[in-house]
């Protein structure tokens, strides 16, 4: 006879973030293990063989993949093994704690069910797979949605509980009856409370009287496990049960809850709710508690706990710092006492160059067919502008980040310049009421692209300075003429920049060289997005990084491969039934003056822009 069970703990994760070595981690002592016990023990005396894997393999968890992977393995190799010999197999005897949704198993009735699989009854049957601890009033006791509407488990005979009227039970369609009969937002609130320390105190099988709404999570103790159970029960039950936005609207149309402002993100309050500034003592304490535990020795403990306190000691200057913060926070009269320290250290106080510190390069993707440079400029120039339209219309659909829209912070004006060799044209983007034509865009793009333009002007590189030399700069090239006056101008009144680059990199690290981190020659920093175009038609977007992430850009940059995935070199008229021609003598291009200091400044911020790349 034989019984074995395995057990492999890594950091567990859905499928499609798994690594090839998380995957085959858990097959090592599971999979293998199986094998070798199964040969080892072969023989005709052998009475049964019996392996235990958690149920999961059955019941389906996305999050508990590395489990799923050892035990779908053994139990396929106790089915294959029934068919082909018809020897007996429990392809598992699974069982867990209520928090995964299974019942307490008892030590009696896990005997029991190994004394079934060990005699002639199961064999006779051809059972060789036994599952216990799944009941219906199990998976309702744990408000587990997802196992109360798998079919697998759909024929296990169940009697509901009656609902004590006025009750709102645990279970998601219950606390769906509940909010949708909540009056006021407060009311809406203690039922979700309620709800979930309910659920806490199932996942960690403690009675819910030891849990305290404000408890720290991280000193309640759950595991990994138990925490995605957690995180996914709390994203199914509340994003998908109730939509928090309509709520309020529901009840500031009923009178219920009126706010007296206007501010979007605090919809949900009354009145304008204040930003908290704890207490210095209780301040130093938390840090200590949060920070304290990676000292290495006692010593270094003491001293950290030294210096903490020495900040909150009476006349210190932390405690002055923190009486003029107190100050500010008991004034009826001042909204936030943290917006002005926070707006200098974010924002007024950070004057270092923008570049290479926070803007960020994206490259498009190689097109299927390549295109020329004329071309990619054109289309990526027209997908902007009726992504911009789109934006207007409001046709937009927003992102989600989880199951939280997102809004998107975005605006630009129709208008956009191009540099080549530093030299500046505008081109319109309009053409009477309608987004100008592809086709047009593309000659505009080529008959720039022909001109023989004499020089490099290195003027865009006065912009990778810090923003107070930038500044003195920018007045003195304003001041100096109205041609400069106009450049400036054009540029900063455009909607973005597209670059035309002499270049032609290939692989990524001259992309990336190219585009951001080499000479800078033809850009300008000073520009929240840019869009470059290399000569050998491929593409890539540089954004500033003050009011931009990814997520803002994020429907932008697949509206812009989505246009070059599309776009046939030869069929590139898109509809247009001819071809336009521009004539180089009309393209509208902006000079620029420079002094000899600036022309020095602008040859030291070269090195310096090499030096730091």
């Amino acid at each position: 006879m034989d019984i074995s069970g395995f057990v492999v703990l890594p950091r567990d994760r859905t499928f499609a973030q798994m690594t090839i070595e998380q995957w085959k981690l858990p097959l090592q002592p599971k999979v293998f293990g199986t094998l070798n016990l199964d040969k080892y023990f072969a023989s005709s005396d052998l009475a049964f063989f019996l392996t235990l894997s958690s149920v999961v393999a059955v019941v389906g968890k996305a999050d508990h993949i590395s489990v799923n992977v050892g035990a779908v393995s053994v139990d396929a190799h106790g089915a294959l093994k029934e068919a082909e010999q018809g020897d007996m197999y429990i392809g598992g005897m699974r069982a867990s704690l209520r928090q995964n949704s299974i019942m307490k198993i008892s030590f009696d009735e896990f005997f029991t069910n190994i004394e079934y699989a060990m005699t002639g009854l199961a064999r006779d049957n051809h059972r060789h797979q036994t599952i216990q601890g799944v009941t219906y009033q199990s998976m309702l006791d744990a408000s587990d949605e997802f196992l109360l509407e798998n079919p697998i488990f759909s024929q296990l005979a169940h009697s509901q509980k009656k609902q004590t009227s006025g009750t709102p039970q645990s279970d998601k369609g219950d606390l769906k009856q509940a909010l949708g009969c909540a009056k006021t937002v407060e009311e809406a609130e203690q039922l979700i409370r309620d709800a979930t320390l309910t659920k806490f105190a199932v996942f960690l099988d403690r009675p819910i009287d030891d849990i305290r709404v404000d408890q720290s999570l991280a000193t309640i103790g759950l595991d990994s496990l138990v925490s995605i159970e957690l995180k996914n029960w709390m994203m199914r039950t509340f994003q998908h049960v109730s939509n928090a936005q309509a709520k309020v609207d529901e009840v500031t149309k009923n009178g219920q809850s009126e706010p007296n402002h206007s501010f979007y993100c605090c919809r949900a309050s009354k009145e304008l709710p204040r930003h908290p500034l704890v207490d210095l003592d209780e301040a130093v304490n938390d840090l200590l508690n949060s920070i304290g535990h990676f000292s290495h020795t006692r010593e270094e403990y003491v001293e950290l706990s030294r210096e903490a306190h020495a900040i909150a000691s009476q006349g210190s200057l932390g405690r002055r710092l923190y009486n003029q913060l107190r100050t500010q926070a008991d004034d009826p009269n001042v909204e936030s006492w943290i917006a002005g320290p926070l707006l200098k250290a974010m924002y007024l106080k950070r004057r270092y160059p923008i570049v290479p510190y926070s803007s960020f390069l994206g490259t498009h993707f190689d097109s299927p067919v390549p295109h020329s440079q004329a071309q990619r400029a054109a289309v990526l120039t027209r997908a902007l502008c009726e992504f911009k339209h789109d934006l207007d219309s409001k046709k937009l659909k927003p992102d989600f980040l989880g199951e939280t829209e997102l809004r998107l912070l975005l605006d630009v004006a129709f208008q956009c310049t191009e540099r080549a060799k530093r030299h500046l044209f505008r081109v319109s983007l309009r053409e009477g009421d309608q987004i100008v034509s592809y086709s047009k865009l593309k000659a505009t793009f080529q008959a720039v692209i022909t001109l023989n333009l004499e020089g490099k002007h290195w003027t865009g590189i006065l912009t990778t300075d810090d923003r107070v030399s930038w500044d003195i700069n920018r007045q003195k090239l304003l001041s100096m003429s109205t041609s400069n006056a106009a450049y400036i101008r054009t540029v900063e009144e455009s909607a973005f920049v597209i670059c035309l680059d002499d270049d032609s990199p290939v692989t990524r690290e001259e992309r990336v060289r190219s585009g951001y981190l080499g000479e800078s020659f033809n850009r300008w920093h000073d520009k929240t997005p840019q869009l470059i175009v290399t000569a050998n038609g491929r593409s890539g977007t540089i954004f500033e990084h003050s009011m931009i992430d990814f997520m803002t850009t994020s429907q932008m940059s697949q509206r812009l491969q989505a246009a070059i995935d599309l776009l046939d070199p030869k069929n590139d008229a898109l509809g247009q039934a001819s071809k336009a021609v521009v004539d180089p003598a009309s393209l509208e291009e902006f000079p620029l003056m420079t002094t000899v200091d600036i022309e020095t400044q602008m040859t030291n911020l070269r090195e310096k822009y090499a030096a730091a790349t």
